[in-house]
């Protein structure tokens, strides 16, 4: 899914991401992937939202690291440092 959204193949991306959450309900991995993909779509609301899901499942992994490119735009926005303050 990573690579597929490093391609820029964000609809396939969506919905492997999509299909894959309707099976691992629990795993944040594909919450944060979906939240890239919203993020790099420019649907901020959507894409925060689902960042705050993924971290709040499971913040302490490595693997969920919002320092991604995707989510520059949003960096030093108050909604984005509560989030981030949440980790």
């Amino acid at each position: 899914m990573d690579s597929l959204i490093r391609a820029g193949l964000l609809q396939e991306a969506r919905s492997e991401a999509l299909s894959a959450r309707h099976d691992f309900p629990g795993f944040a991995w594909f919450d944060f992937c979906l939240a890239r993909i919203e993020a790099r779509t420019a649907h901020e609301r959507e894409a925060l939202a689902l960042l705050e899901t993924a971290i709040s499942r499971d913040g302490a992994r490595q693997d969920l690291d919002p320092a991604v490119d995707d989510f520059n735009a949003y960096r030093g926005t108050p909604e984005f440092d509560r989030i981030m303050s949440n980790r």
